[in-house]
């Protein structure tokens, strides 16, 4: 079972977060695994990976990103990341880091990003100045190969990304 919170962007956004812990409280933390989803989907969508990993004693964080999930506020924000909403997105993945770090001080953290959220690891990588542990990504690419299609100063709206698929264009 998740514990949902919220925590502060940068820029003061409310961003949505879940944790799990282990049952046996009185076990040390093995490690962290902070999963950073894709797009078009939100972090309640990794329920099973997050226990099968609590049940191994890791404790878990992920946040739903600007636009998705309970951070979007309602189905007309979804896929909406605002002014200069990737930084943001990808700031609030350290955010989200150091609390976790700051609540199991000494456990080794493991950033795990899918697809979108891949992407946004990788830049965190650069742009955040404490390294995670050990990265895991799916579904991914370089960075810099899809930065080539996208301007990245101006602001992004992804909502077609969370439309049914019938009703995308092009599927």
């Amino acid at each position: 079972m998740s514990d949902t919170f919220t925590f502060s962007g940068r820029d003061g956004a409310a961003v949505t977060a879940y944790r799990w812990l282990p049952a046996a409280a009185d076990d040390p933390v093995r490690g962290i695994v902070q999963i950073t989803h894709g797009m078009g989907e939100h972090a309640l969508r990794y329920i099973a990976l997050a226990e099968a990993l609590t049940a191994r004693g890791f404790a878990v964080y992920a946040q739903d990103h600007r636009g998705h999930g309970a951070t979007a506020g309602g189905p007309e924000n979804f896929g909406v990341l605002g002014d200069d909403g990737w930084e943001q997105l990808v700031g609030d993945i350290g955010l989200l880091s150091a609390h976790a770090r700051a609540e199991h001080p000494g456990a080794p953290l493991v950033l795990l990003g899918h697809s979108m959220g891949s992407f946004a690891v990788q830049q965190s990588l650069v742009a955040d100045g404490t390294p995670p542990d050990a990265v895991v990504l799916s579904g991914t690419a370089l960075l810099d190969l899809m930065e080539q299609g996208l301007d990245l100063s101006a602001p992004l709206d992804l909502s077609s990304f969370n439309a049914p698929f019938e009703q995308r264009t092009g599927f």
